[in-house]
């Protein structure tokens, strides 16, 4: 676990730059997660919590989803905000 979105995306930078790739990006509503494999095949969560506050909607029910997203997000300033 990330503490937050600039860490998640410093990690991933690290692993672009060693030329790692990443096979796919998961908005769950409580938490952002980055999948990727390790040398061995071994499936990897990377992932941060969003605050506690955001994890659940208007009527108090947790918000739960598994929607995909471009993992490259991570690095636009323009939506640096949007996971927090």
């Amino acid at each position: 676990m990330y503490p937050g979105r600039e860490a998640l995306a410093s990690a991933v930078q690290r692993l672009l730059d060693h030329e790692r790739p990443i096979d796919s990006a998961e908005d769950h509503g409580a938490t952002i997660s980055i999948y990727l494999h390790d040398p061995d095949g071994n499936g990897l969560e990377l992932y941060y919590d969003r605050p506690r506050e955001s994890w659940v909607d208007e009527q108090g029910r947790p918000i739960v989803k598994a929607e995909q997203f471009d993992w490259h997000e991570l690095f636009d300033a323009s939506t640096a905000n949007a996971g927090k």
